[in-house]
């Protein structure tokens, strides 16, 4: 049958790909300025997170999935506590 398509050219594609690379960092420093602009957000995520480890090391129907939800819930926790800190009512600006 031989070469149908005429000579395969091979596509150049570069090493080193900074649009890639800089996805990822945009996506890391993003994660480290909303952690330090909203910590109590942060707060919350890590002590549910600590919290469902330990209680999924230590109560036998404890399961992962209740552990994800704990986390997913204190997620949302603590966006309400960080708008509640945040409104003009409560006096907060930060």
């Amino acid at each position: 049958m031989g070469d149908v398509g005429g000579p395969r050219v091979a596509a150049h594609v570069a090493d080193d790909n900074p649009v890639e690379l800089k996805g990822g960092m945009d996506a890391l420093f993003e994660l480290i300025t909303m952690l330090a602009f909203h910590w109590r957000i942060g707060i919350a995520v890590l002590f549910a997170l600590i919290s469902a480890v330990f209680l999924a090391t230590n109560i036998s129907w404890f399961t992962g999935w209740y552990g994800v939800l704990l986390v997913i819930s204190s997620f949302g926790a603590g966006l309400i506590w960080e708008s509640a800190a945040r409104s003009p009512k409560a006096g907060g600006n930060d």
